[in-house]
């Protein structure tokens, strides 16, 4: 499906949270998820939250 795809899918139905990774170190996640989301100190990903379309 693909990053643009999948925003795309979320920003239409919202009824779900996401997180997504991709090859270049990249993670996306729903803003569902920042109260949820736990990472340690050692992980190499640059971490980003979807930006929900209104």
């Amino acid at each position: 499906m693909g990053k643009d795809k999948a925003i795309e899918y979320y920003n239409t139905y919202r009824d779900f949270d996401l997180i997504m990774l991709d090859s270049d170190n990249n993670m996306y996640y729903s803003d569902g998820l920042k109260n949820s989301l736990a990472v340690t100190d050692d992980y190499s990903f640059l971490i980003s939250t979807i930006i929900a379309a209104d």
